[in-house]
């Protein structure tokens, strides 16, 4: 990283004092940098990187384009970190590191509420911005009600044709179905944060300091915004009701919530996520990236694709039958000998908080193996005779028949009662081979509610 830190040090003026990579962030790789000025204070600032292994690498949603946004906001009200300088290559981005945590478990009912009203104060204030006046290079800007989702829709169908090279068909179905019902479009264009809530702002004192990681930023509709509020919500937790937050949204800001545009904009976050960790289970093999995160979410985000497919659709979804148990094989003694060493042998020698989330990645990995080395070949025997019935012939593998399914769905060869039930079987049937999402893949979405 000596070059990082010669242009960190050309840039601010200075002499680079630290230079310390941290584990937060899974798209990008992030150093804390302090630097001494010749004046005698120091900089303190946040170094992005490129790694070249991220969900995003490769992609348009580039640092470059997220210098764009930090560039526009800087003469806003809107809090965001002081962009410093990006990199000749594009691959780099240095901003300014501003006080404050991401943290708010620790936070009693008093201080989780200043903080709420002041996260929404912050969103209020960027929906506010005009749009027209800021300086994106490379932003598509929509051209009618319709283009406010299918603009950004498109960038990320050319992300997952890039870079994936089968998809999962829940996913190439969803696609499909959102390009094909885009909702009415909003009272106005706002810039969208594209990945609101928990973990993405910094709070001290009652007062949100930042807004943070503005890689899916894009210009649209605001109920855009608040849908990946409402998935944060529930996936993340910490910052109080849902409702709550949605009222003085509604308050604050005099736009009323549309439920229909935000069930929609929903469904797009979760296709969204579900490409960005496909787009990273694609090129793993670095050996630098956990990828147990994005093996572990996509069957958690298929079931809930499904359900809001159904939803969207009007289908009564009913539970498939439970996969059948087979006998566990010789593999069960490899996986237990394997659990017991990480947990007993490795994870107590092991001195930092990258390589026990590596290791607790691991050990997620195992238990799915175990689950799988049970219950796959029932799992697999279900799923042919769901891809023959639909299909009309049975496929060599789950993999041929997922192809067949692709090329059908991108030929428009089925209605959503003919496809829905069969994915969504099949997603509940993933889910039973990863023990740990059995509780959140039972948890419904929460529902944006018109105001």
């Amino acid at each position: 990283m000596a070059d990082d830190k010669d242009w960190v040090a050309s840039v601010v003026g200075g002499t680079v004092t630290r230079f310390d990579k941290t584990t937060t962030g899974r798209s990008r790789g992030t150093w804390l940098v302090d630097v001494d000025l010749p004046d005698g204070t120091t900089s303190a600032l946040v170094l992005r990187r490129d790694t070249g292994d991220g969900p995003l690498s490769g992609t348009e949603l580039s640092l470059e384009r997220e210098s764009h946004v930090y560039a526009a906001l800087t003469p806003t009200a809107v809090p965001i970190p002081r962009l410093f300088g990006q990199s000749g290559d594009g691959d780099a981005l240095l901003v300014e590191r501003i006080s404050g945590t991401v943290e708010l478990n620790g936070l009693d009912d008093a201080g989780r509420a200043a903080v709420a009203d002041s996260f929404i104060e912050s969103v209020v204030e960027l929906h506010a911005v005009d749009v027209e006046a800021l300086d994106l290079p490379g932003f598509h800007r929509p051209v009618d009600a319709a283009d406010h989702a299918l603009g950004d829709l498109a960038l990320w169908r050319r992300i997952l044709e890039a870079h994936v090279r089968q998809p999962d068909p829940v996913l190439t179905y969803a696609v499909a179905w959102l390009g094909a019902n885009p909702p009415e479009g909003p009272e106005r264009t706002v810039l969208c944060h594209g990945d609101l809530g928990p973990g993405n702002f910094l709070h001290e004192e009652g007062r949100v300091t930042g807004l943070l990681d503005w890689e899916f930023a894009h210009l649209g509709d605001p109920m855009d915004d608040l849908a990946w509020l409402s998935i944060r919500v529930a996936q993340v937790g910490g910052l109080g009701d849902l409702d709550f937050l949605l009222d003085r949204y509604h308050e604050k800001s005099g736009m009323d919530i549309d439920a229909d545009r935000a069930r929609y904009y929903q469904l797009l976050v979760l296709v969204r996520m579900a490409i960005a960790c496909s787009v990273a289970l694609a090129r793993r093999g670095s050996g630098s990236m956990d990828a147990s995160t994005y093996f572990a979410l996509l069957p958690l985000l298929r079931k809930q694709m499904t359900t809001l497919l159904a939803a969207h659709t009007g289908i009564d979804l009913q539970p498939p039958a439970p996969p059948v148990a087979g006998h566990r094989s010789s593999r069960a003694d490899i996986i237990e000998t394997l659990s017991n060493d990480l947990g007993t042998v490795l994870a107590p020698e092991l001195q930092t908080e990258a390589a026990r989330s590596r290791v607790m990645g691991m050990a997620l990995l195992l238990s799915h193996l175990s689950a799988a080395d049970e219950l796959s070949r029932g799992i697999d025997d279900a799923d042919l005779d769901g891809l023959e019935q639909l299909l009309g012939s049975r496929p060599d593998s789950v993999r041929a028949g997922d192809a067949a399914l692709n090329a059908a769905i991108a030929a428009g060869r089925f209605c959503p009662a003919e496809l829905i039930p069969l994915v969504a079987h099949r997603a509940d049937r993933q889910i039973q081979m990863w023990p740990i999402l059995a509780a959140f893949a039972a948890t419904p979405l929460p529902e944006v509610t018109a105001r």
